[in-house]
């Protein structure tokens, strides 16, 4: 080996031996998760960065950026009956539905047609 030694190769010397070594492969692969590294820190303070301008909201497996507005009502409606505490009436075209509960002063006409959401506890 020349007397010169790149920085990628060392000699160590143990005794009577010298052993020449080759550690180019290593530092390459050391490089590389250097760069994913960054790659990674720049991903992240891009993301920061959106986090203060937006918000993601996940329904089910459907990702939308913003509020619950960015959402259909279909999808909000299919989503809220997956939950067993969720029931439903349908309002035909020619029905009126009236909902009063006096403990809450709450009075309302529904006129047909119409899907009614009830949660119960």
């Amino acid at each position: 080996m020349a007397e010169e030694q790149r920085e990628s190769n060392k000699r160590v010397i143990i005794g009577d031996y010298a052993l020449d070594i080759d550690v180019s492969s290593a530092l390459t692969g050391l490089k590389a998760v250097k760069r994913a590294a960054n790659e990674a820190v720049q991903a992240m303070e891009k993301l920061d960065e959106y986090s203060g301008k937006a918000s993601f909201l996940q329904l089910g497996d459907m990702i939308r950026v913003g509020s619950l507005e960015n959402f259909s009502p279909e999808e909000l409606y299919n989503e809220l009956l997956k939950y067993k505490s969720i029931e439903t009436v349908t309002i035909s075209a020619n029905e009126t539905a009236y909902i009063n509960q006096p403990k809450l002063n709450f009075n309302t006409v529904i006129n047909g047609p119409a899907r009614v959401l009830i949660y119960k506890d």
